[in-house]
């Protein structure tokens, strides 16, 4: 454990303190940054393990038992894992053993977890072959089966019996070379035990391994099956309801006693085009809240004189009607339930993601309209140099076919292509009078360098945008412009 902890912590704390030297290219401090984050997630994971681990063992941990696809959890562990396969050079299927209920009882989120689990062990220990999940149903039983097969190292008979042990790995030499902590089975068996069900394994040393997931269905009525792969229902990756580019409009306060969180928060807040207040404890929201006017409130539940829902109790009983979000490191569902018992309208856990936090001040925040609209951009440097107005306006007819050629890089994955337009771009833009074309192309000019093209995407939205408000501009100049042009 002590090594599983500090080998993330050493990363993190050694990528970082190289983003300090003047000499670092720019592909380096993105590798530094990726392996910053990555570290960072990697030490979550684990930190989530040995608290569930934790609530296990204190009889802590709330199970849900609603109506669930297991087709739906299957989809979207296939959607993560086959992608880690892939990178790998491993087959990764899905199998159905028909017939098979069509819905199930039981808690989604935990069975999606024990999936993972498996199926990210057998990637680990597999590095040629093939990774399989079959699902089968034992009718007599009212059983559902998950069951992972891999064609991976393998284990011995003495293995086996301690595999589910806390913080156990086959041998030494398993762990030297893997890595892991041992949690991951132990955790995933405990919760099919908890969810009514268990774990099984069997395994050929050189071989490969099989694990056997099976809980109840809870079904009181399990004669509707499904009885062929085309009864099962077609699901789609969820997407955001809202783009991450659309600039916001409004005043949040943001209540949090930690000086780097409170940084970070707000940080992000006025990326989105908010205007941001921070207070470090309870006790200066509650003044502040009531006697100036905010959109949002961002409330930390743990603070110094008075805590987060000491704060948001008083301020309903005052009669405080704007939305309140409760910040808090606690992931447990009776702290949620918590917050929103003392009037919170919404819930966030740390740490917090730039997309989370953005989603969540959509629900309650305006869209800035210039933003999202056409509004006309001009050239600053017709304003001092009319005479250019013949290069300007050539430049600006050259947008349309440049739009073009953007798209159909992204479209086709022509990553060179696309990193050679906006390079010339990022150097064109500023010197025709048009700075903000410079200034997000160097932000998309980042984004290729750190492989991050979802966020390429938004920002050639944004980038298509500010053409359309630059020829809207063209055709319709404002008075200033045509002065300067000497029209």
């Amino acid at each position: 454990m002590s090594h599983e902890i500090r080998t993330p912590l050493t990363a993190i704390i050694g990528y970082g303190e190289t983003l300090l030297r003047s000499d670092q290219s720019i592909e380096d401090r993105v590798d530094a940054v990726n392996t910053v984050i990555s570290s960072g997630e990697h030490l979550l994971g684990l930190i989530n393990d040995i608290l569930d681990v934790s609530k296990i063992e204190a009889q802590k941990l709330v199970l849900e038992n609603n109506e669930v696809s297991p087709y739906k959890i299957i989809n979207e562990v296939e959607r993560i894992i086959s992608g880690q396969a892939k990178r790998k050079g491993v087959d990764f299927s899905i199998c159905y053993d028909f017939p098979l209920p069509s819905i199930i009882h039981s808690d989604e989120i935990r069975i999606k977890q024990i999936l993972l689990n498996l199926c990210s062990n057998a990637i680990k220990f597999t590095d040629k072959g093939y990774i399989r999940v079959l699902m089968r149903y034992e009718k007599s039983m009212d059983r559902l089966y998950f069951i992972v097969q891999d064609s991976g190292i393998g284990m011995s008979e003495e293995n086996m019996r301690v595999v589910f042990d806390n913080f156990t790995q086959a041998d030494s030499s398993t762990t030297r070379k893997y890595g892991g902590t041992g949690l991951g089975l132990t955790l995933s068996k405990q919760l099919a035990r908890l969810l009514g069900g268990d774990i099984d394994v069997d395994s050929k040393l050189g071989i490969g391994s099989t694990f056997a997931l099976y809980i109840p269905t809870n079904s009181k009525n399990n004669s509707d099956l499904f009885y062929a792969e085309k009864d099962i229902p077609v699901f789609h990756a969820e997407i955001a309801n809202q783009s991450t580019s659309e600039k916001l409009s409004g005043r949040v306060l943001i209540a949090e006693d930690n000086l780097n969180n409170q940084k970070l928060i707000r940080y992000h807040l006025e990326k989105m085009g908010l205007t941001v207040s921070a207070v470090d404890n309870g006790k200066q929201a509650l003044d502040l809240a009531l006697s100036e006017e905010f959109d949002l409130i961002f409330m930390d539940m743990q603070m110094p004189v008075m805590d987060g829902l000491e704060t948001v109790e008083t301020l309903k009983e005052k009669g405080y009607k704007k939305p309140i979000v409760a910040l808090t490191a606690n992931a447990l569902q009776e702290d949620k339930e918590k917050c929103l018992n003392a009037g919170c309208d919404d819930y966030a856990t740390k740490p917090i993601h730039f997309e989370q936090l953005y989603q969540i001040a959509r629900q309650y925040m305006d869209v800035d309209p210039d933003s999202s609209g056409t509004k006309p951009l001009y050239s600053t440097i017709l304003q001092q140099e009319a005479d250019y107005k013949d290069l300007v306006d050539k430049f600006i007819i050259d947008l349309q076919p440049t739009m073009t050629k953007l798209k159909l890089s992204y479209r086709e994955a022509e990553w060179e292509t696309l990193a050679a337009t906006i390079h010339q771009l990022k150097g064109l833009g500023g010197g025709y009078g048009f700075p903000d074309i410079t200034e997000i192309s160097a932000k998309i000019e980042f984004q290729l360098i750190s492989k991050n093209y979802a966020e390429v995407n938004n920002l050639l939205n944004n980038l298509y945008n500010i053409f359309d408000r630059i020829i809207v501009g063209n055709q319709k100049p404002d008075n200033n412009t045509r002065n300067a042009a000497g029209l």
